[in-house]
């Protein structure tokens, strides 16, 4: 079996009757071949496979087709052995059977699938559909378990059906085409029939059912076809077999037969509706399945697809697509709008004259957006410093209600924009506008989706007086027929208009220009004219008068085009001349100079030779046999005119010229070498085609080695050192030959030089050596540079190369070159081995520096020239002689406070003992520190008597019996400091219960505190027998670096001791003296509200709760009361917690309260708060519980409750609570926040007593 689907092959298989995991079990009777019957061909035709394939035998019996449909979603499988067959949908597969008609038969499907079996009007199966089974309309009830479908019981078993996801993809793809992918398959449990004689009751009348309709349908397509065969006898287009159809109709479907223009078709099955998915705002996909032809050698139906837009008539679709493709993306639709798409076929089958009849139709809305920008933005009203503004709800709100609007100001272009107003009215007015003032306006919509596009702006000016006279206008350009005008704008909103007086035409000023720009371009005017210009502005409130007339004229044009210049003679090698003619049109002037513009094809570029008035010019340094353009332009007051044509012209061509003298390529051999040279500048018009090269020897003997096009050739058979000359000379095409080159003088390859010899030392210091020596043989070639290699034989006599470079001049030879020192000679004494040295230039002498003192060496030299490197010379040795010792190193300094402790490392002697050093510290005399024991490496010395927390410089040098050393390298450090004194405690809040207090002003993080505490008992002096009591009782309250703490838990009125001290690096300073403060006296508590006990028409009896006793000190109270004709003042004062309200007014409203007075022994007072106010009427019994407070409820003279009314002080202690809280929060919150990013700067409250801080070292 061959398979085709979407342009993809499969292989051949053949198709068994075996149902395994599900998949489809293609029946092997009912005429479908099986594998020992003739082998059946399968074609799969796809939405873009065309007409089918089909493979079949030289067979000669009569042939069957089954279409089998499988729309998305699905999957049609063929089992052939252990090989497996998926045909995904959409696509329609073409069976074929030579053993007889198929015939339905039923098939089990799982859940949610049905297969449609159509039959012909003879009852052959010609169309098997397989897709997914829609939901039954108004129920919600799940598919049954197995659905039976089929037409008559036939004997093979029945056919499960797989349930395959299948998702279209591709939007945008080119024809509409939609790939599908398949993601998964959920593999079903075949449900098979072993005995259809068993079938339930239901299947049976279900069956019942199908076999009439069946029947009925087929004795009406009969007379239907007899009456349409015998209408169309005379003009029939289509054959008939025993007056059947023959074009592939189905019995099942309802035909229809329609003309149109002497043609008629027939009106086939509907085609299936088409699906709609991915819809977006704009966007939608709709997926397609188009139905194969009947007949396999026609053509695809052509399709299109209609949409119905959102409120059009129902019958007024449109065609937006035309094709096969099977998925089609829709854009640029209305969001949150219903449209309705199908399907239809736009003419009928060729062979069987049926088009299929339009889908079913198929809604979808797409999603709701942001509303488009309102319209008609206009001024309503306007007045004097205000606007009215409206505007028009959008046209389209995009599927989703508008529910606000957004107004936005902008009052100068480029600045801000401003919301002014935001709601779901449609206006605004605008007010507090300034005068003369122009200003910007503009709305957007809002919806559930958000804040759509803004509209277009509206801008406005506010009125004012009309503008004062504006200046004149400038000419800032003119050309041939437009001139450019600009005036000062004044950016207020006013309008500008621009008159302009031809003289020419007599009509005086008309007006040519009228807006708000401060610029403006007149068109259409004549060359070479003056005309006049006036300016006047204007705004709401008037016209300002014209200003005075200037003039502007426009400029004449350019010259028309000059013809092609002539030769005036023939061109030569480096010069040719050419003349022209005055172009026909000046442009209305004189034509005042010429241009001559050349075009070089070599360079392919064009530039001006010649500027002047003259008409023939002799252009020169032209190139010989060079192909040349020449064109003339003209110019006038108005400027240069459009070029003229080209003349062109070649020169003559000329020998080429002298070609460079040659060069030897690479290293010179001793027998050959290889000699290069360039071409020549000039090749005299025309290509080389010969180079020769011509060599002579010393004895004078010349020959020709080298003929031909190359620029390089080997000369070979040359004696080794011997001098050459060289010449070269180039032929061109033309025959002409150049003259010969300069001589290159040439030696062939030399040999290494000879080994230096007679080297001598001149020691010149103890660290700086004088070598010489003398020249040896070079063999042939100079010698460029000498090696130089020498070692210390102190430590080892091993001589690996190390390179270094120097520059040394020599003042007795003559001779100047350069030296190369290895970087080692600035190592120590210990590094300096071996070492080499390059001399260049061919000096004969190098000076050797940096040496170490007292300290043998010796050296040997090597000749090199470009054969290579000779031999090595034989060595020198030296010694070099003492000298001081060497720079103390590795320093170390160990500050304290007073002293410093210096350690430093011995240096090296240089051949004589160290006897002491020398130490520099500042402005102090040097120390001298005498020579110790020499088996420690390194020696220590410590300096007293200094000054904390100073910087000093401190230099050590060595001394032996040749002198001084060299000074280390200076090093500085800083004294330690002392610990720091204590500083004074200040108090800055005194509260009852706490002390806040303070020190110090500002301190870093190195300073920490400890704070100490001592109780005072009462008494004011202590005796000194308890002095030592009194400083065991400190006890530390806080330790860290803050600069103040709180106190709190204290008693009142008593007095309290502290002391402090400061730590640093350098340890604990000394205690502060003992600084005294006290705490407060506390003011008495607010005393509850008070009740009332007994009422009369003019009395009333009150009582409140005492406040406890406060020490020694008494305690009062004050009874305050106010009526409607007098404000709160005193009635009563005294000790008592019950007094008598006498001479109250009958039935008016009263108000009391009480407060609490502390008198102390000495007479002062100090006053609490005051009670919640109590209001009463007289002779109005009042029930009020015992725990009244300032939120109770108290009855009226009705006996309703109602709540007391706060009076302005009870208003403001509220406040002042709240405001209390949230200041303890914050101040909670930013404990916890510095507590953990500063853990050492903690100031946080400190308990009396702290037994969780730790004490400070004493």
């Amino acid at each position: 079996m061959s398979a085709k689907s979407d342009g993809v092959s499969s292989s051949v298989t053949e198709v068994e009757s075996t149902a395994t995991n599900g998949f489809l079990d293609v029946p092997m009777t009912n005429g479908i071949s099986t594998p020992e019957s003739a082998p059946s061909s399968v074609s799969t035709t796809g939405p873009d496979s065309g007409s089918p394939t089909t493979t079949r035998d030289e067979d000669q019996q009569q042939q069957h087709v089954v279409h089998v449909h499988i729309n998305p979603g699905e999957t049609f499988t063929v089992q052939v052995g252990d090989q497996f067959q998926h045909i995904p949908g959409p696509a329609t597969v073409r069976m074929v059977s030579n053993n007889g008609p198929p015939m339905p038969m039923p098939m089990h499907v799982p859940p949610g699938h049905m297969v449609q079996q159509i039959v012909d009007e003879n009852g052959i199966l010609t169309h098997v559909i397989l897709s997914a089974q829609p939901p039954p309309p108004n129920s919600g009830t799940p598919a049954p378990q197995q659905t039976t479908v089929g037409y008559y019981n036939g004997g093979a078993s029945g056919t499960v059906l797989p349930h395959l996801a299948f998702t279209p993809t591709g939007f945008g793809q080119a024809s509409g085409t939609a790939v599908p992918q398949l993601h998964y398959l959920h593999p079903c449990i075949p449900q098979q029939n072993h005995n259809n004689n068993h079938m339930d009751e239901r299947g049976a009348k279900i069956q019942q059912r199908l076999r009439t309709r069946l029947i009925n349908r087929n004795s009406n397509d009969q007379n239907r076809q007899q009456n349409r065969i015998s209408s169309n006898a005379n003009r029939s287009t289509r054959s008939h077999l025993n007056g059947d159809s023959r074009s592939g109709k189905t019995s099942n479907v309802a035909t229809e037969v329609t003309s149109s223009s002497d043609e008629e078709f027939e009106i086939g099955e509907p085609l299936i509706e088409p699906a709609v998915s991915n819809i977006t705002e704009h966007c939608a996909t709709v997926t397609l399945q188009l139905p194969s032809p009947r007949n396999p050698a026609d053509n695809p139906v052509e399709y299109e697809l209609q949409l119905l837009e959102p409120g059009q008539d129902g019958n007024k679709f449109k065609a937006v697509y035309k094709g096969d493709a099977t998925e089609i993306t829709l854009q640029d639709l209305r969001p949150g709008s219903k449209y309705v798409v199908r399907i239809c076929a736009t003419k009928p089958e060729p062979s069987s004259g049926v088009r299929p009849a339009p889908s079913d139709q198929v809604s979808f809305h797409t999603l709701p957006d942001h509303p488009e920008a309102p319209v008609a933005l206009k001024i309503h009203t306007r007045f004097k410093s205000a606007l009215v503004l409206k505007w028009s709800t959008p046209s389209f709100d995009n599927g989703s209600k508008i529910t606000n609007y957004v107004l936005q100001q902008q009052q100068q272009i480029g600045c801000d924009w401003i919301e002014i107003y935001r709601g779901q009215q449609k206006q605004y007015k605008v007010t507090k506008l300034s005068p003369n003032t122009e200003y910007i306006f503009r709305v957007a919509a809002v919806n559930s989706m958000g804040m759509g596009p803004f509209s277009d702006t509206l801008s406005c000016v506010m009125s004012g007086a009309a503008p004062s006279v504006p200046s004149p206008p400038q000419c800032v350009e003119s050309r041939v027929n437009w001139i450019k005008l600009r005036w000062d704008g004044r950016g207020t909103g006013e309008l500008y208009t621009v008159q302009m007086e031809d003289s020419a035409s007599g009509h005086g000023f008309l007006p040519v220009y009228h807006g708000a720009d401060s610029h403006c371009t007149v068109p259409n005017l004549r060359r070479n004219t003056s005309y006049k210009f006036r300016l006047a502005a204007s705004n709401e409130d008037g016209q300002s008068r014209w200003s005075d007339a200037i003039t502007a004229s426009t400029r004449a044009s350019t010259p028309g085009s000059p013809k092609a210049p002539t030769m005036r003679s023939r061109p030569q090698p480096h010069h040719a001349r050419i003349g022209w003619d005055e172009p026909s049109d000046t442009g209305g002037s004189d034509i005042t100079g010429y241009k001559v513009e050349l075009h070089d094809s070599h360079i392919s570029q064009i530039t001006c030779v010649y500027e002047g008035t003259s008409r023939e010019y002799d252009i020169e340094n032209l190139r010989p046999g060079g192909a040349y353009r020449v064109r003339i332009l003209a110019k006038n007051e108005a400027g240069w005119s459009e070029a003229g044509d080209w003349l062109p012209f070649h020169t003559t061509c000329v020998a080429p010229s002298r070609l460079v003298a040659p060069w030897v390529s690479g290293k010179a051999k001793a027998t050959s070498f290889q000699i290069k040279w360039s071409p020549p500048e000039d090749f005299g018009g025309s290509s080389i085609v010969q180079y020769a090269l011509q060599m002579s020897s010393i004895d004078g003997s010349t020959r020709q080695v080298y003929e031909g096009v190359d620029l390089e050739c080997t000369v070979a058979g040359l004696q080794p050192g011997k001098g050459y000359a060289l010449h070269v000379r180039a032929t061109n095409a033309a025959g002409l030959t150049s003259n010969w080159s300069p001589a290159l003088q040439a030696v062939s390859g030399p040999g290494v030089p000879d080994a230096p010899f007679d080297l001598q030392a001149v020691i010149k210091s103890p660290s700086h050596t004088h070598l010489t020596w003398q020249e040896p043989a070079n063999n042939g070639a100079f010698i460029n540079e000498y090696k130089l290699e020498w070692n210390s034989t102190n430590t080892r006599n091993d001589s690996s190369a190390v390179s270094a470079s120097a520059a040394n001049t020599s003042t007795t030879s003559g001779i100047t070159g350069s030296t190369t020192a290895s970087s080692g000679e600035e190592e120590s004494e210990n590094s300096e081995c071996c070492r080499t040295a390059t001399v260049s230039g061919g000096q004969l002498f190098h000076d050797l520096r940096s040496l170490t003192p007292a300290t043998n060496y010796e050296f040997k030299v090597q000749a090199i020239n470009v054969a290579g490197a000779g031999m090595w010379s034989k060595s020198c040795s030296w010694r070099t002689t003492p000298s001081s010792p060497a720079p103390v190193q590795h320093v170390r300094i160990t500050a304290e406070a007073t002293s410093v402790q210096v350690e430093w490392r011995r240096p090296a002697c240089h051949g004589s003992p160290i006897t002491h050093y020398q130490l520099d510290v500042g402005e102090r005399h040097l120390i001298t520190v005498a020579e110790g024991s020499t088996t420690s490496r390194t020696v220590s010395y410590v300096i007293d008597n200094l000054t904390p927390e100073t910087t000093y410089r401190l230099r050590v040098q060595a001394v032996n019996a040749l002198g001084e050393g060299a000074f280390a390298t200076p090093v500085r450090f800083t004294t330690r400091p002392l610990p720091p004194i204590p500083p004074r405690i200040d108090c800055t809040m005194v509260t009852p219960n706490s002390l806040r207090l303070k020190w110090g002003e500002k301190n870093s993080e190195q300073i920490k505190y400890a704070l100490e505490m001592l109780r005072d008992s009462g008494s004011s002096t202590r005796g000194r027998s308890g002095q030592q009591d009194r400083e065991k009782s400190f006890h530390v309250i806080f330790y860290g670096t803050a600069q103040q703490h709180k106190v709190s838990r204290l008693s009142e009125m008593t007095a309290y001791h502290f002391r402090i001290r400061a730590s640093n690096e350098a340890g604990d300073g000394p205690y502060s003296e003992s600084f005294t403060f006290h705490t407060s006296k506390a003011p008495p508590p607010a005393v509850k509200a008070p009740r009332i006990l007994r009422l009369t028409n003019d009395t009333a009896t009150i009582e409140w709760t005492a406040v406890k006793p406060m020490g020694r000190d008494t305690l009062h109270y004050v009874v305050q009361l106010a009526n409607r004709d007098s404000p709160l003042h005193d009635v009563h004062r005294g000790p008592d917690t019950q007094y008598v309200l006498t001479r109250l007014a009958a039935k008016a409203n009263h108000e009391v309260r009480v407060c609490c007075v502390r008198v102390s022994e000495d007479g002062s007072e100090l006053q609490g708060a005051y009670s919640p106010l109590v209001d009463f009427v007289p002779s109005t019994p009042v029930r009020q519980s015992p725990n009244t407070d300032d939120s109770q409820q108290t009855k009226n003279s009705s006996g309703s409750w109602r709540r007391p009314r706060l009076s302005e002080q009870q208003w403001a202690f509220l406040l002042l609570v709240a405001f209390g809280a949230v200041a303890v929060l914050v101040a909670i919150c930013s404990q916890q926040i510095m507590s953990v990013y500063s853990p050492t700067d903690q100031a946080s409250e400190s308990k009396i007593p702290a037994p969780s801080r730790a004490q400070p070292p004493q």
